[in-house]
């Protein structure tokens, strides 16, 4: 859980976070949502890599990601 969560939940201020970390804390109504859909922002992330062999643990990771993207 990031700081700005943590505060969020104890009253000390608005946090602006994926939804998907406070998915169970808004279901509970811990959270609430400080606006409305409007202030939502779409995100894309994308991950670089040189193409060069890495790290065992890089490549798993790597591995592991592009096994995500096939199924989503």
């Amino acid at each position: 859980v990031t700081a700005i969560t943590a505060m969020a939940r104890d009253g000390r201020g608005v946090a602006w976070v994926p939804q998907t970390m406070v998915v169970d804390d808004l279901a509970r109504r811990v959270l609430v949502r400080a606006g409305s859909a409007d202030w939502d922002v779409e995100t894309e992330i994308r991950i670089y890599r040189p193409r060069a062999r890495q790290s065992l643990a890089a490549e798993q990771f790597w591995s592991h990601l592009t096994a995500l993207q096939k199924v989503g």
